[in-house]
């Protein structure tokens, strides 16, 4: 398995954490060289991917009109071009093999625009339908695309961009939806440990006795998770 992340420090945690041959690539998936360089390494310590997990970080908070081109642009790139080109690299080479695992962890944002965050909104929006598309003209060859779309989960994502916007000083653990106004109040918070175990099911073999090439539509479907995973 090979792991991608900015921060040195925290990707060799990570393997040390993991058991099993785990390599870890320093890079920024928001730069176009750094992932050339990226998929070269993987696929140099690897092989062919036939297993993609993309998730990058989200773009600033924000209201419509508190943007200009500068923060535009950069949302689009690590949110949106950067999946489509990391899964356009390992595509051939899982069209090939007949197999292939594609998953983007994304935002609820694209069923339910959420208040705030117009960048996340629309450029996860634009994500969906990329790899919505892609399900649908791969799904024959072995190939599938499928999104997790996380709701609101305990982290400091959230802690730091929904809990201001809403005047909430700190994250509430007990009664959420008594400091939350609607239709903005979760009903539980969301656990990251839990919503990541959509990631194993997405990527796992297909039964001998359903097999993509049959269902294309089991290949292109978007889970959303929230409320403890469910």
């Amino acid at each position: 398995m090979v792991i991608n992340g900015r921060d040195a420090a925290r990707g060799r945690a990570a393997v040390d954490a993991l058991d099993g041959n785990v390599h870890f690539i320093q890079a920024d998936v928001s730069v176009p060289a750094d992932r050339a360089r990226l998929f070269a390494a993987a696929s140099e310590v690897h092989g062919p991917i036939m297993i993609l997990v993309n998730n990058a970080g989200g773009p600033p908070t924000g209201q419509f009109g508190e943007h200009d081109r500068a923060t535009w642009l950069p949302a689009i790139e690590t949110n949106l071009l950067a999946a489509v080109d990391i899964t356009e690299r390992c595509l051939p080479a899982m069209i090939e093999a007949g197999f292939g695992r594609i998953v983007n962890v994304t935002s609820f944002a694209v069923r339910e625009p959420y208040p705030n965050l117009v960048l996340s909104n629309t450029v996860r929006a634009g994500l969906h339908g990329a790899m919505a598309t892609l399900a649908r003209e791969v799904a024959a060859k072995g190939v599938t695309v499928n999104n997790i779309l996380p709701g609101l989960m305990d982290t400091r994502r959230c802690k730091g961009s929904t809990a201001p916007r809403h005047g909430v000083r700190t994250f509430p653990r007990t009664r959420p939806r008594r400091a939350w106004p609607k239709p903005c109040r979760p009903s539980v918070w969301g656990r990251p440990r839990i919503s990541a175990r959509f990631a194993p099911f997405c990527v796992r073999p297909w039964p001998a006795t359903s097999p993509p090439k049959t269902s294309p539509s089991m290949a292109a479907w978007s889970v959303r998770c929230s409320e403890d995973g469910a």
